[in-house]
């Protein structure tokens, strides 16, 4: 699963940071 930023599916309510 790749999170960049404000995911538009499901906005997670903490800070996006999965950048591998």
């Amino acid at each position: 699963m790749l999170v960049v930023r404000h995911s538009p599916l499901q906005p997670l309510p903490n800070p996006p940071q999965k950048m591998s």
